[in-house]
């Protein structure tokens, strides 16, 4: 690590990221102090604290548009155009950090290798196109996946290092990987949620809950991305069915994606009353949006389990939410949830197993209580911010000349 480099001197890391939530920014807020100065390029409007502007420079870059599949191409285009000419700048030990999506981003880096000869590392989020083709989105086999699985292998076996946030991801990343001394180092890293600024707060004490009227409510919350792997129908259809009986019970969703549409006409068609779609809130009100919900939902469209870890999960634990996870096979989200005894595993298609699921939580209360103490205690053990230490560990190695220890 090298804290003594004046903040003028040329950055150490530029990371690329279109969309830079609060996991990939405090990523890099914890990396700049100790490994800066390092760049930021990305689409998303951030405001860096005082105490992190001598290490951290954000640069702004075309932001991703939602709007429409053409718009959302365009976007990624030109984002990728202004991230290959930035990162053909500056001093060649500088080194690249990527991130999986847009899907051809990590393109960019190989090619600046090439060119240059500066070194770059992935980070895989979720596992394209392999999920895609799990989903029945992409033909298994076809032309599309072909050539998608050829340019990962590329840029992987090219980078310095590839990192990812889960073991099932690593096992699906693996075989695409060369052998031998020159393969690059796979390296997991989960995610996490910073347990200072996301705790649980009592709903009395909860501005947002008392706002929305959820205070006297046991609330099933999902919260979150609402796009291809993340199916929220069979949640739907029990709501429906018990709607009359369990008054007791709220279902709230915040989230935002292609599925909102979707999800906004079904509740109005059906009339679940019972049932509140809000639009993504801002960061600030995390704290109280999360801790508005009892109960928190983590789905995995069929397929999706293996190539995705929801980051969602971390701040439902750091809220201190009893989890109900929906998936078709064992997952890295299940597993935890079984192993720690924080909540309950259910099918997707096992509707009667979903509502004996819920009414456990509705009816049981000391189970939902002990669920939710050991959500909070599982994350403070091993899903805190101190993850980023990882990052820098390897990172500080291969600035040094190293491989990573």
């Amino acid at each position: 690590m090298n804290e003594t480099l004046s903040p003028s001197a040329p950055p150490r890391v530029l990371f690329i990221n279109q969309v830079c939530g609060p996991l990939f920014r405090e990523l890099v807020e914890d990396v700049a102090p100790q490994l800066g100065p390092v760049e930021l390029l990305t689409g998303t409007e951030l405001e860096v604290a005082p105490a992190r502007r001598a290490h951290l420079r954000v640069r702004p870059a075309p932001a991703y548009d939602r709007r429409a599949t053409w718009r959302r191409i365009s976007s990624w285009l030109t984002f990728g155009a202004v991230a290959f000419f930035r990162s053909l700048g500056g001093d060649r030990r500088k080194l690249l950090f990527l991130v999986s999506n847009p899907p051809f981003l990590g393109l960019i880096g190989w090619l600046v290798s090439i060119l240059t000869g500066r070194r770059y590392v992935v980070l895989i989020y979720d596992l394209y196109p392999g999920m895609l083709e799990n989903l029945g989105k992409v033909r298994r086999g076809g032309l599309v996946a072909g050539l998608w699985h050829a340019m990962n292998r590329v840029v992987w076996n090219r980078a310095a290092c590839v990192f990812t946030i889960g073991d099932e991801l690593a096992d699906n990343i693996r075989p695409h990987l060369a052998l031998g001394a020159g393969a690059p180092r796979l390296v997991v890293i989960p995610n996490w949620a910073d347990s200072t600024f996301v705790r649980p707060v009592p709903k009395a004490e909860n501005c947002f809950a008392r706002r929305i009227g959820e205070t006297d409510k046991l609330t099933v919350l999902y919260s979150g991305n609402l796009g291809n792997s993340h199916d929220l129908n069979p949640l739907l259809s029990i709501a429906g069915q018990v709607r009359e009986q369990w008054t007791e019970v709220s279902f709230l969703i915040i989230g935002g994606g292609v599925r909102f549409a979707e999800l906004e006409q079904r509740i109005r068609v059906e009339a679940l009353t019972n049932v509140k779609l809000m639009p993504l809130q801002p960061e600030a009100d995390l704290p109280y949006t999360l801790t508005t919900g009892e109960v928190a939902v983590v789905t995995f469209e069929r397929g999706a389990e293996g190539f995705m870890v929801p980051s969602k999960t971390y701040y439902y634990l750091a809220a201190g939410c009893a989890l109900l996870v929906v998936a078709s096979a064992p997952n890295s989200v299940s597993k935890l949830v079984e192993e720690h005894h924080c909540g309950l595993v259910v099918a997707p298609d096992d509707r009667a197993g979903l509502a004996a699921a819920l009414d456990r939580f509705r009816t049981d209360p000391e189970f939902l209580a002990s669920c939710r103490r050991n959500a909070r205690a599982v994350q403070e053990k091993y899903f805190g911010r101190g993850n980023s230490q990882l990052y820098v560990r390897e990172l500080a190695s291969l600035l040094a000349g190293g491989t990573g220890n």
